[in-house]
């Protein structure tokens, strides 16, 4: 589990051409995505689960590093982070009030177990408490009565993995397992190995703790489910997961999510599932946000750049560590549709800075496009208030039986593109 650190704050100083502002995303693979004159002004980039990020702004400005409640760093100037203090702290105060119906709610039932209610679907909505997430997230998913259900699988998937499972799938693992939340102190061994360069997949002692658990647990689902094996992202979802939960807690905690709560192919090969969703994302997008839609129309672009990461990580790869956890309690809570709720208001909220954004482009479809993918940048990163996003969120008229709908008609055209594109590959007989 991961203890609470208190907010620590360092302050650089860094020049900036005055010419331009400058968005430097240091990803987890060390690549540097770049993208200049995106907005005028401050703004803050909140951080990435996975990164850290920095905004530059035009000028010598203070930088402050933040490392909040979880041990993930926020990186900005420091008058915008102190805004992010300010909310962390009057969210503290309104927790404090809630931990008497917190302390009833826990209680669970006769056999110990938390079970769905209106009350406590209030309360999730308003934010679960650290210490309780992962027994909420256990019992409100489902994965506790998995997990007593197979007492000993987990196990028994971790000493099978080296075997069974394909090398291309253990190699992959490898590779991912050292830029999973290369900043956070729980993921950060003191040195390096070469075991991925050298294909040797044993524990090295400079490894950390969590380290070797995300190891055991992406191999041991590689060893469950054959069909998906690994994918990209997985690592980020189940390295979450093990800052609240033991690790074969969190085993049956990411097969739930990948069996249970997401479409079964979700995570296979093609990411089916996960593109049927981007898909429905699409063909929402204009009753929620319609001048979104028509300037991404205009520009050639869609929806999915900006939200595959969104979809793929369960927002933890692209949001605040908080704001990510938040939306993570009510889609174990309440299911799938979260997602779409989550992604959809964070379009809506960026809304106003693609209109800025694209206000004064003169030119062609290029340009556009170029102002749009610049928006695409930073679109989502600047949520600091948790509460208002999960506000923003429920309070878009989305009805579960009309996702389920969109998924349908999306599952077929994209099943029959799929067969068409078959049918084009197959050499005339």
């Amino acid at each position: 589990m991961l203890c609470s650190r208190s907010t620590t704050r360092r302050n650089r100083i860094l020049p900036v051409s005055a010419e331009s502002s400058e968005i430097e995303i240091f990803q987890t693979s060390c690549f540097v995505l770049r993208h200049m004159n995106c907005f005028q002004g401050i703004n803050i980039i909140s951080p990435a689960a996975s990164t850290r990020a920095v905004f530059l702004p035009s000028d010598c400005e203070i930088l402050t590093e933040i490392t909040d409640s979880h041990g993930f760093i926020i990186s900005g100037p420091s008058s915008t982070l102190n805004l992010y203090t300010q909310w962390e702290s009057a969210y503290s105060k309104k927790q404090k009030k809630r931990v008497a119906k917190w302390a009833k709610i826990m209680k669970g039932g006769q056999d110990g177990r938390l079970y769905r209610s209106s009350e406590l679907k209030k309360l999730v909505r308003k934010g679960v408490p650290s210490h309780l997430r992962g027994k909420l997230w256990m019992d409100l998913s489902g994965a506790s009565a998995k997990m007593a259900s197979d007492a000993g699988l987990y196990q028994r998937y971790v000493d099978e993995a080296p075997a069974t499972c394909r090398p291309d799938v253990l190699s992959l693992i490898e590779v991912d397992l050292h830029r999973t939340f290369p900043h956070h102190p729980n993921f950060n061994p003191s040195c390096l190995t070469k075991c991925a360069a050298e294909d040797k997949f044993d524990c090295q002692p400079t490894e950390t703790p969590h380290l070797q658990s995300l190891r055991r647990v992406l191999r041991a689902y590689s060893a469950r489910n054959k069909l998906v094996g690994y994918c990209q992202g997985m690592n980020f979802i189940a390295g979450a997961m093990l800052l609240f939960l033991n690790e074969e807690s969190c085993f049956w905690l990411l097969a739930t999510l990948l069996e249970d709560i997401l479409p079964s192919d979700y995570y296979d090969r093609e990411l089916f599932g996960c593109n049927i969703d981007l898909m429905v994302l699409q063909e929402l997008l204009p009753q929620v946000a319609p001048r979104t839609a028509i300037i991404l129309s205009e520009a050639g672009l869609g929806l999915e750049l900006l939200a595959v990461e969104w979809m793929v990580c369960a927002f933890v790869r692209s949001l605040g560590s908080e704001p990510a956890l938040r939306i993570w309690d009510c889609l174990f809570s309440e299911g799938g549709k979260v997602l779409f709720r989550a992604a959809l208001a964070l379009v809506r909220a960026a809304e106003p800075a693609l209109l800025a954004a694209t206000a004064s482009v003169n030119g062609g479809k290029g340009r556009k496009e170029e102002a749009v993918l610049g928006w695409m940048q930073t679109a989502g990163k600047g949520h600091i208030d948790a509460d208002r996003l999960l506000k923003d969120a429920f309070a878009l008229p989305l009805r579960r039986r009309d996702i389920e709908a969109a998924r349908e008609r999306c599952r077929d055209q994209l099943a029959k593109r799929a067969a068409a594109a078959r049918a084009v590959a197959k050499p005339a007989e």
